[in-house]
């Protein structure tokens, strides 16, 4: 995908006759210093060309120009492993398919021991095939023990997790969530067995982030304290766009603190709270809280599969949500209900009239919907996502 045949990156360069110099290092401190510092991370690209990012390892005893090579620990999406080594001819660190070769990807000009120590930006290559500097993209030493779990959520735009979290895997997602040059944009935590200081963490690197517009946690016990760490990040959080706390134990208690964030929020499109133990009282508490938000972004809230019963305070308060479309009931029981019933009724079909004609030819009036029915249908489009 990136290959641009023999000599096409290198002709970006300048032209290597006038600046060819003869990089001279220590060749014992730089074996040293590999040893010491046996990787790399790249980070930062985003878009064409992202494959870049990456870890990339030190390749024992393969040098180019005197000096150490790198190679991805992961093929990326052309099934090609990316190396990272210093083009002699043209006085740069350079990334590539192959060591030595000409189908650079990206480059940084000048001379130094490590790729980590380059202080000019990184050139990439786009669409076009020209290259353009990318200021975000950082080549940096990771710290002498990085966990493979870190590694495996490194620089990825989508982390999906289904199962129980370390602490030290807590600390790892919430660094890359901190880093200025996140790219985490969707996040999934399912049975993830966080603790309460560990959802506080988790979200106090939430509220800071830039790029997160999906989170989901399900299947974690979420207590008071770790409600106001979620309630505080929605506050001052302004990229997130759907919320999903699915099956965490969440009660009425809990609901005053989410609506009071709620009432000054103006990002979030859609939230979801079912599988929970929200009752009645709770869910008018929080509808109320987002009937008082004059700039309220929400247009579907779920609260489906909880204990609620549909009073008629709860209904009143529904029907204030002009633009949110409310969800008091599961949609997928309802459609097998009505498929149920459909399969039973036998022939019987609905005219376009308001009227079921039996296979006897005989007419008779549909029952009027329930007030319920009426109040919690509402047409509003809600992007597409799994909360």
């Amino acid at each position: 995908m990136f290959d641009f045949g023999p000599g096409v990156g290198a002709s970006f360069f300048q032209d290597p006759s006038d600046r060819v110099v003869e990089p001279k290092f220590n060749s014992q401190a730089i074996a040293e210093d590999a040893a010491a510092h046996s990787a790399v991370v790249v980070s930062g690209r985003k878009g064409f060309a992202n494959l870049i990012n990456g870890y990339y390892v030190a390749q024992p005893r393969i040098t180019e120009a005197g000096l150490p090579t790198f190679k991805s620990t992961e093929k990326d999406e052309t099934k090609r492993w990316r190396y990272i080594f210093f083009h002699k001819a043209n006085n740069a660190w350079a990334i590539a398919h192959e060591i030595g070769g000409d189908s650079i990807v990206a480059y940084a000009l000048g001379i130094h021991a490590r790729p980590n120590l380059v202080t000019t930006a990184w050139f990439v290559v786009n669409s076009n095939g020209d290259f353009a500097a990318d200021t975000a993209v950082r080549c940096a030493c990771p710290p002498l023990a990085v966990s493979p779990f870190r590694r495996k959520i490194l620089d990825q735009e989508v982390i999906e997790l289904g199962a129980k979290l370390s602490r030290t895997e807590v600390i790892d997602l919430c660094g890359e969530l901190s880093t200025p040059v996140s790219v985490v944009r969707r996040l999934t935590l399912n049975q993830s067995g966080m603790d309460t200081p560990a959802v506080a963490a988790l979200f106090e690197c939430i509220a800071h982030s830039c790029v997160l517009t999906h989170l989901t946690i399900s299947k974690t016990r979420i207590t008071d304290h770790g409600m106001s760490a979620i309630a505080k990040a929605i506050k001052s959080n302004k990229s997130l766009h759907l919320l999903s706390l699915k099956a965490d134990e969440i009660g009425d208690g809990q609901m005053l603190e989410l609506g009071k964030a709620l009432r000054w929020n103006t990002s979030l499109h859609g939230l979801a709270l079912r599988e929970n133990n929200i009752t009645e009282q709770g869910a008018v508490v929080l509808l109320e809280a987002l009937s008082a938000n004059s700039n309220l972004a929400l247009r579907g809230l779920r609260l489906y599969d909880n204990k609620i019963v549909p009073t008629k305070k709860l209904l009143r308060a529904v029907a204030k949500l002009k633009s949110c479309s409310v969800e008091l009931s599961n949609p997928v029981a309802q459609v097998r209900k009505v498929d149920h019933q459909n399969v039973s009724a036998g022939e019987d079909r609905v005219s376009a009239a308001g009227h079921v004609k039996t296979s006897f030819g005989k007419k008779k009036p549909t029952k009027p919907k329930s007030t319920s029915q009426v109040a919690l249908r509402k047409p509003v489009q809600v992007e597409t996502t799994t909360l």
